[in-house]
């Protein structure tokens, strides 16, 4: 996957984890509660025994819930942690909260959902690590690459569960379309996305895993696959109405500059790219673009600009690599100097 499309798919996967969020910021003040409450409840289950904890062939659907609760808590102390090393701790904290919480309830969908997602913000990172940290090759490159594909299996697996237990949870169908995104899957993201759709069309948010913002993420699902299926004029049409229902969707934006750029309709790239730095500033690959969009203008100092962003933002990335070679090109023909 080249770096472009690992920001693509970061950018992708942040959406839907921020429309899944407010799902779940609903309940903080209960996950807090049982932050507390429930060493207490481990505790007891240890003095008296498995026979004084309901089980139910080996499940504690009482006990799974609480268990979700504490993964959930953990899971939004790493999104607000300020380092990578309280970050990682608290995610694999809230993995392992979560697992158990499966392990007590096979049928707990919405632990599930939230183990779905982890799994694939850690395949971004494992993919993040190998060509934005730094530019691997060879037999590096294939080795994290296999890494991040178990992740979106593991992420797919869930996914796919939580579905077969609710059918309606437009969170998961996202996540579905997530994974089928990055193994080129184009038609089938189509699919989840439009599920994704038509559920909400139906009567609203009906369960505990969906947000009305689902909704503009899959118009922008779908807008993107049908680019890489070809279907240029349908991809528009479907990231506009992402960008009706979210003005300031930048991953919608983003695309949509993408579709103008490969149209050579390079004014109009060009406000998009503009539009995806300016509501999110720190996207690599579309400091790229700004700058390759501004060159093809004639925009030749303020192209140099973007290029020396896109260059600071993550100095040993794929990408880095590419714009200093634009650079390099500029500087060889005084452009931009």
């Amino acid at each position: 996957m080249s770096s472009v499309g690992v920001f693509a798919l970061t950018l992708c996967i942040i959406s839907n984890i921020f429309t899944f969020m407010e799902v779940f910021r609903q309940n903080a003040e209960k996950s807090k509660r049982l932050s507390f409450v429930l060493p207490v409840g481990f505790l007891i289950c240890a003095l008296i025994g498995a026979g004084g904890c309901p089980s139910g062939a080996g499940q504690n659907k009482s006990l799974s819930k609480k268990l979700y609760w504490l993964g959930q808590d953990y899971y939004e102390r790493s999104i607000k942690a300020k380092t990578s090393a309280a970050k990682e701790k608290f995610l694999e904290e809230s993995l392992f909260q979560l697992r158990k919480s499966v392990k007590n309830d096979s049928g707990n969908f919405l632990a599930r959902n939230l183990l779905g997602y982890i799994y694939l913000q850690k395949a971004d990172q494992e993919l993040g690590m190998s060509e934005v940290a730094q530019c691997l090759t060879g037999e590096d490159a294939r080795e994290s690459r296999a890494n991040a594909e178990k992740l979106f299996k593991m992420a797919e697996e869930n996914f796919a569960e939580v579905v077969s237990l609710e059918p309606k949870c437009t969170s998961s169908l996202l996540g579905l379309a997530n994974v089928a995104m990055f193994f080129k899957q184009y038609e089938k993201a189509i699919k989840h996305a439009r599920n994704v759709i038509n559920t909400l069309m139906e009567g609203g948010v009906k369960t505990s895993c969906s947000s009305p913002g689902d909704k503009a993420v899959a118009w922008a699902n779908i807008g993107w696959a049908h680019f890489h299926l070809g279907s240029k004029i349908k991809a528009s049409k479907n990231l506009r109405q992402a960008l009706f229902l979210a003005p300031k969707f930048y991953l919608a934006h983003y695309w949509l500059g993408r579709i103008f750029y490969s149209e050579k309709r390079y004014e109009e790239a060009l406000k998009e790219f503009e539009m995806t730095v300016r509501e999110f500033g720190l996207p690599q690959a579309a400091h790229q673009y700004l700058g390759l969009a501004r060159l093809k203008l004639g925009r030749k100092s303020e192209a140099r600009s973007a290029f020396l962003r896109c260059v600071k933002l993550a100095p040993k990335s794929c990408t880095a690599e590419e714009c200093r070679r634009y650079l390099a090109v500029m500087s060889r023909t005084g452009e931009g100097s």
